[in-house]
């Protein structure tokens, strides 16, 4: 399992992002009060090169708050709500190639509009070193439906010590309790879902390279 952190980016850089982070950390702060051993990371971030740093630290859930979306090229990927910040998945994949480091995280929670899409989910396989429980939207959300599946989410990853189980398969299974919780609790399907993704062919050939290189084979 990895290390017992979880690390949360805002890209998005706004009066609503600054809400939501806000919001998680009052919540994350009372959840792990007397008990839990997970670290939580607050960023706000406004570059590639850090937030990809960010990104490929070991972690338990990377949580990218940003809006989804996708170029006319048809790059996925994350913008801030200015407009001046863009945080491609193509450009990521190929700066982490070049450095030899993918995303190690048990999950990865892409919380912006449509990162459930197939470009989205191909753009993190690129970026992947090892297998990854992937949270996405299937459509678009507001900063309200955000906020709320996150409590949901956290209180599952907080609350379940998922005996036997560690891993994607960890974090599948909690996001998997959080997304029937907050189908029953709104009383309409959730519009999150989540899937262990595997490294592409292009990122385990490229990342399995880097670790021979160093004699980590």
């Amino acid at each position: 399992m990895r290390p017992p952190v979880i690390r949360l980016l805002d890209l998005g850089l706004s009066d609503d992002f600054l809400k939501s982070m806000t919001f998680a950390q009052s919540l994350l702060s009372s959840l792990t009060v007397g008990g839990t051993h997970e670290d939580v990371e607050y960023m706000h971030i406004r570059n590639l090169f850090l937030a990809a740093r960010a990104m490929t630290l070991p972690a338990r859930l990377i949580h990218v708050m940003a809006h989804g979306v996708t170029t006319t090229s048809g790059q996925a990927g994350f913008e801030s709500d200015d407009k001046h910040f863009f945080f491609g998945l193509e450009d990521l994949a190929l700066y982490l190639r070049e450095q030899g480091h993918g995303i190690e995280a048990d999950g990865v929670f892409a919380d912006a509009c449509g990162t459930a899409q197939v470009a989205f989910i191909d753009g993190i396989q690129d970026c992947l070193e090892t297998d990854c429980t992937y949270i996405g939207a299937t459509r678009e959300i507001d900063w309200r439906e955000s906020t709320t599946f996150a409590s949901i989410l956290y209180g599952s990853l907080l609350s379940w010590t998922g005996a036997g189980t560690t891993g994607p398969k960890w974090v599948e299974t909690c996001a998997g309790r959080a997304i029937r919780a907050y189908s029953e609790a709104v009383g309409g399907p959730c519009p999150f879902k989540a899937t262990v993704l595997h490294p592409s062919k292009k990122a385990a050939n490229a990342f399995r390279k880097s670790a021979r290189g160093v004699g980590l084979s």
